[in-house]
């Protein structure tokens, strides 16, 4: 494995000629085909700096477990059944690979970068009285540094298919916010009570919402979308600074988009992006108790809390399908809480009523007024039926 300072130093020298590649380019010289290289050897020099991280470490060394911090990794969602699974294996068949650990020299001790479930399937052994697992086989990550963790994991599990949507939107996010610089107003700050980072999540996701309009509504986009896909990153941003509309933020999280391979912004902003913004007790059950996120998001728009708090659980006690989730949700609807054409239907009919004039009633005849008394007494009727 070759040294973090060569690896580092091949990637800067491989900026620096990227850069002067990219000047040149401005000056609508032709080298296409001179910069898809310099692409090539830098997104490689970027993979395999990544990859080495992710999957190596040096110094194997045996740690305690009471030593080691939760990961900083995007993956949350590990269930009882993953850790008791993982339980049986270490009883079974030991520790068959190291835990990855990153120094944390203020402290001494250590946060992962990878094997949090072998750590907490040691704790659980502990618990139950196995203290042989007190100790665990570790090696030191190739970088002390823990900025990069949440994206290292985030590429190794993406990738490896192992995140479920609610750890990807969240992992995206803090991604997105440090890759690109937005500048918060007083007035978007003051709607979180001050919490910088959910404004800076809110913000995002207008953002994202506004690149998904933009593709319903505007086929030119469309098209270059579609196109900007199979272009390499370089030749990419160049396209895009022509673009006139887009706004710089916007090109910015769009260019980011390519980078990830999230190549379905509507999607994502449908799907995916809403689980970041559920209640946290609904984080909880989706991480801890096994919820689905499609149930999830069904049932963080259930305004009751006490409602949504049973209806949680039991959709996880009886393994609810979307449409058995549906039907509850039905039932327990409140007016307030129905589709706006209902409330409206409603309303007009409640205001057809109360403009009935007693005065204007006194001048029908006494055919019509018996006529219009039967009408409303079999309305009554049929509504009593209903009820």
């Amino acid at each position: 494995m070759k040294p973090k300072r060569n690896v580092e130093k091949r990637i800067q020298e491989t900026l620096d000629v990227v850069g002067q590649a990219e000047a040149l380019a401005a000056q609508n010289l032709n080298l296409k085909s001179v910069i898809d290289k310099l692409e090539e050897k830098l997104a490689q020099a970027n993979f395999n700096d990544s990859t080495d991280s992710v999957g190596e470490g040096i110094g194997a060394f045996q740690v305690n477990i009471n030593d080691i911090q939760p990961s900083l990794q995007c993956r949350k969602t590990i269930l009882p059944l993953h850790i008791e699974k993982r339980c049986q294996t270490l009883l079974e068949n030991g520790q068959r690979k190291s835990v990855i650990l990153i120094p944390l020299e203020e402290t001494g001790k250590y946060v992962i970068e990878d094997g949090e479930l072998t750590w907490r399937a040691a704790k659980s052994l502990v618990e139950k009285g196995h203290q042989e697992w007190q100790q665990l086989n570790a090696v030191a990550a190739t970088r002390d540094s823990r900025d990069d963790a949440n994206k290292r994991s985030l590429i190794h599990h993406r990738h490896a298919e192992h995140l479920n949507n609610l750890d990807y939107a969240e992992g995206i996010l803090i991604e997105l916010k440090k890759d690109v610089s937005i500048q918060l107003s007083d007035p978007e700050i003051k709607k979180t009570n001050g919490v910088q980072d959910l404004a800076l999540n809110n913000r995002f996701k207008k953002i994202i919402g506004s690149l998904k309009n933009k593709l319903t509504r505007n086929q030119e986009f469309k098209k270059l979308y579609e196109e900007l896909k199979s272009k390499p990153s370089l030749e990419r941003r160049l396209i895009l600074e022509k673009v006139s509309y887009l706004s710089k933020t916007e090109k910015e999280v769009l260019d980011f988009f390519y980078r990830w391979q999230e190549d379905n912004i509507s999607t994502f902003y449908k799907s995916i992006l809403p689980l970041a913004f559920i209640s946290e007790n609904l984080k909880k059950a989706v991480r801890n108790k096994g919820l689905s996120c499609t149930l999830a998001l069904m049932l963080n728009k259930v305004k009751d809390k006490a409602t949504a708090s049973r209806l949680t659980n039991l959709a996880i006690k009886n393994n609810w399908s979307k449409s058995d989730l549906k039907a509850e949700i039905d039932k327990y609807q409140k007016p307030e809480e129905q589709p706006n054409s209902s409330r409206q239907s409603y309303s007009r009919c409640l205001k057809n009523i109360e403009e009935i004039s007693v005065e204007v009633i006194e001048t029908y005849s006494s055919e019509q007024k018996k006529e219009l008394i039967t009408v409303l007494e079999n309305k009554l009727k049929l509504l009593n039926k209903k009820l």
